[in-house]
């Protein structure tokens, strides 16, 4: 898994019922391993256009820090919508010895909340799809937790397409030979009467975490990515304490 930083370029793709008629933005991702575990940023911003002529912003912003044995996470979200309204998602979570586990939010409200046994947190949620993809495997369905909502963990549905063949335009030059997979991923709330996903994305995923051909589907449009901008970012200058 590679610390890397990248932004991408979103242009609308499809409209499903909706008044939409554009839609553009950007999502910056950076990802750093240090000694105390995974950091992760990400901003996403929106703006889109309705056939009345009136436009609204969408901002998410969302940071974590995910040990590196998987078992404890950090998370901080604000969510702000189309009424300006802001959502911010606070607390930690960690997994205890038999596979399930703990939310302890701070934000919007106080509370506590179980995970199932066999939830990952996104950095091994990533790593699990690789793995099955190295294996030859077409499908996952692990339990996740992201701290972006206050529904707890989400179920998700990962399809893997076969490997791709070599990237000649793999955001840099050392990553053409490397190993790629198209995956589909499907999030799901965990409430009775979710039949269709609230979310769903497509991407390219090399064997170190990297993605580009990114689409994110958001139900009544979806919006499709292309790398802006890509660096690889440094291992750690301090050692680490074993």
């Amino acid at each position: 898994m590679a610390s890397h930083r990248i932004v991408y370029d979103l242009s609308l793709e499809q409209v499903r019922g909706s008044d939409i008629v554009s839609a553009s933005g950007t999502m910056t991702y950076q990802t750093q391993r240090t000694c105390a575990g995974w950091s992760v940023q990400q901003r996403l911003v929106l703006t889109t256009a309705s056939r009345d002529g009136g436009s609204s912003d969408t901002k998410s912003e969302y940071a974590t820090l995910e040990s590196l044995d998987g078992r404890k996470f950090v998370f901080d979200t604000r969510q702000s919508g189309q009424d300006g309204v802001v959502t911010e998602f606070k607390g930690d979570a960690a997994l205890d010895p038999d596979g399930g586990g703990t939310i302890t939010y701070a934000l919007p409200s106080a509370q506590h909340m179980k995970m199932p046994v066999g939830t990952l947190f996104p950095m091994h949620h990533t790593a699990a799809i690789l793995e099955a993809a190295a294996a030859g495997h077409g499908d996952l369905s692990p339990s996740l937790f992201d701290g972006t909502g206050a529904d707890g963990a989400l179920s998700t549905y990962v399809l893997i397409s076969g490997r791709q063949p070599e990237a000649t335009d793999a955001p840099v030059a050392a990553m053409r030979t490397m190993p790629s997979w198209q995956v589909h991923v499907a999030y799901f709330t965990k409430k009775r009467d979710a039949m269709l996903p609230d979310f769903e994305s497509d991407q390219r995923y090399f064997a170190n975490g990297v993605a580009d051909r990114i689409h994110l589907d958001f139900g009544d449009f979806r919006m499709s990515g292309t790398v802006h901008e890509f660096r690889l970012l440094p291992a750690p200058k301090q050692r680490c304490a074993p």
